[in-house]
């Protein structure tokens, strides 16, 4: 089980930079890092904490809140429906999914008399 460190303080403490400095660090001796965030709202601005973790170098970061779980995890090029899927887990018994329409997955391909999307 990966090992997990928690920095903890008040809020203007500077636990993001502490956080954002060992990140940089770890990455420098050539380990991979991740990063999770715990926060009261979803909050996506520019410069907030998680978007720090990534500039950072942290490789993905969860974004989490007492009623939502949100995974940032930059991504070098197009990401496939297969391994985004694996991100998920195998706890459920359907996944949907909106677009990747040139994925190699079971289609349901909804037509308008107006617009006609090749098959």
């Amino acid at each position: 089980m990966t090992p997990v460190v928690s920095i903890v303080g008040l809020s203007g403490s500077g636990k993001t930079t502490l956080i954002a400095g060992l990140i940089a660090e770890i990455k420098r001796r050539g380990y991979r890092v991740a990063s999770i965030k715990h926060a009261e709202k979803m909050d996506f601005e520019p410069g907030k904490d998680s978007e720090r973790h990534l500039a950072a170098g942290s490789e993905a970061t969860v974004i989490a809140t007492p009623s939502r779980l949100v995974l940032v995890k930059p991504a070098a090029a197009e990401t496939g429906l297969d391994e985004i899927s694996c991100l998920l887990g195998e706890e459920y018994d359907i996944i949907l999914t909106e677009g990747f329409k040139h994925e190699d997955a079971p289609k349901i391909v909804l037509r308008r008399a107006s617009f006609e999307l090749p098959l």
